[in-house]
């Protein structure tokens, strides 16, 4: 079977350059840096080396570059280092709705700790607009932390501009680069932003060691403490294979970025074009490659669609079964209960976010490898919005009756409760389905309101919708008395294979409702034998009864 890999936003492979500079310091020259014998000073050459090399990428000095395990860490670096620096004269920070969550889970851990956080909106595009900059910075801002390249659509934002309108105010500038550095020309100085994130195994090199740009003069506290690695900014042993595999990456990343742009986004335009021609009820997200200015503002490699009336997951599992590698958004948030945030900030609608697919292409894709991914792409979509949309007697060539799909494509009750009186997570990582209520109940034990988080497909959203609106209006025991065969007739029937969605709802209620009782030290019968803490049955092997 042909192996066509088109995920290179979230993972590249290692390229052979890069495997023969690093297998040296694992087998001949493993000696330690901070050792004085001549094989330590031979392996502390070449992080010096590697440094420069990583410098000379983004127009940095190689003093101002520090090695960390990855560009979640150079992320998390920064936020609160920054927090912890220079919380007596702020306690402010802004940031955008469509950060990596490296950002927006540091940023929201800061809220606890009472920082004060405004999350920028973007447009249609995922452009966030300058003006809206400047009239969030407030007095007591310290911080702005802004993506160069977004991660799922590919938006380049206007960093120069933001992080002038930053520095206008004596505020300092962060900005997540993982996915520009090695795409785009990154000058760090044209761009004047104070810190920079980047990683290496988004540019050809191992995994689990990234960077962060330090400008001169914008230091931060030690974020591991030990030894004195790094400046004494971060503590332990290098990771020497991974720094020279870095280093060696960012060398050929400088030499081959004109050749890596053009070849990416031919390949990618070729790709959109294919797809948009040949597949209707598609759109296409981000900035539009027809628009020679917004193609120019775009990830080179980045294709982000939405086809209507399907699932993402179900398009992802298909074309798997065809040796082709796809992400149905951002690759670090498989297990997130919610549809992309990315998408969401951009004025999607819910009930078509779900059918998203993202298709990055890189230096080992070929033309032949597009038109082979697209001829299979317009099979599975036909194929599922035939299951999906087509209905015969008993439901036997569709999926899903009409109030399932009415239920997936308009759900009700989504969100979260502000402080709720009980919240229960259930589902299965490994096979994707999670799901998450919250609940209000009055003095009277009557749950007053109930919303879902769902990530899964078309049926586990629908027997969230209908669960939760169930539940609003009973009593705690009559909620708990509601079972996956009251959730399935309530649906109209789901196929076989779907059934397993209606246990995942049956045990959140049971989820959220003991997490209710534990909270006001109550007991009821529909809990008796109840355990949250037991290891999760496979739902997926529920047989149905109904």
């Amino acid at each position: 079977m042909r192996s066509v890999y088109l995920d290179y936003s979230a993972t590249t492979p290692v390229k052979q350059e890069v495997i023969d500079a690093m297998v040296p310091y694992f087998t001949e020259v493993y000696g330690n840096p901070s050792s004085l014998y001549s094989q330590g000073l031979v392996v502390r050459e070449a992080v010096l080396k590697a440094r420069k090399q990583v410098a000379d990428l983004i127009g940095a000095d190689p003093n101002e570059i520090f090695f960390t395990s990855g560009g979640t860490e150079a992320d998390n670096w920064v936020m609160f280092e920054v927090a912890e620096k220079l919380k007596d004269k702020g306690k402010h920070i802004i940031t955008s709705k469509i950060e990596h969550h490296a950002i927006l889970h540091s940023a929201q851990t800061l809220e606890k700790r009472g920082f004060d956080i405004t999350y920028l909106d973007v447009d249609e595009k995922g452009f966030i607009k300058p003006e809206d900059l400047k009239k969030a910075i407030k007095d007591d801002t310290i911080l702005v932390s802004l993506m160069t390249v977004n991660n799922e659509v590919g938006t380049l934002e206007p960093i120069k501009e933001l992080a002038a309108i930053a520095h206008e105010h004596k505020v300092l500038f962060h900005t997540d680069a993982v996915q520009a550095v090695g795409n785009i020309e990154i000058d760090v100085k044209d761009l004047g932003v104070d810190y920079l994130s980047a990683s290496a195994h988004k540019i050809y090199g191992p995994k689990g060691i990234g960077a962060l740009y330090m400008k001169k003069g914008k230091t931060l506290g030690a974020y591991l403490h030990g030894g004195a690695q790094e400046k004494k900014k971060r503590a332990g042993t290098e990771n020497i294979p991974g720094i020279v595999g870095f280093g060696k990456a960012a060398e050929l990343a400088k030499e081959n970025l004109s050749a890596h742009r053009e070849h990416s986004m031919k390949l990618r335009d070729h790709l959109v074009r294919r797809v948009m021609k040949e597949i209707p009820n598609t759109f296409f997200n981000g900035p539009d490659i027809e628009d020679e200015n917004e193609r120019m503002l775009r990830h080179p490699g980045n294709a982000n669609f939405i086809f209507e009336y399907i699932e993402g997951e179900s398009m992802l599992l298909m074309l798997d079964d065809k040796g082709i590698a796809v992400s149905t958004g951002s690759a670090c948030s498989s297990e997130s209960l919610v549809p992309s945030h990315v998408l969401a900030a951009m004025g999607m609608p819910s009930e078509i976010i779900h059918g998203t697919l993202r298709m990055t292409v890189g230096d080992f894709t070929t033309m032949e490898d597009v038109d082979y991914a697209v001829d299979e792409l317009k099979k599975v979509v036909s194929k599922l919005r035939d299951w999906y949309l087509k209905r015969k007697v008993g439901n036997k060539m569709g999926l899903y009756n009409d109030k399932v799909m009415n239920e997936f494509m308009h759900p009700k009750n989504v969100g979260e409760i502000e402080n709720p009186d009980g919240i229960g997570t259930y589902g299965s990582p490994v096979c994707g389905d999670m799901m998450q209520i919250t609940i209000k109940v009055d003095e009277n034990d009557i749950i007053t309101d109930a919303k879902f988080k769902t990530f899964g497909c078309g049926s586990a959203i629908a027997s969230s919708s209908v669960a939760t609106n169930m539940m609003i209006g009973k009593s705690v025991e009559e909620a708990l008395a509601i079972t996956n065969n009251q959730i399935v007739k309530e649906l109209g029937g789901l196929p076989a294979i779907k059934i397993h969605c209606s246990v995942l709802a049956d045990h959140a209620i049971k989820s959220a409702i003991y997490d209710y009782a534990q909270k006001h030290g109550k007991t009821y019968k529909g809990l008796e034998g109840y355990d949250p803490n037991a290891e999760e049955e496979d739902h997926h092997d529920i047989p149905e009864e109904v």
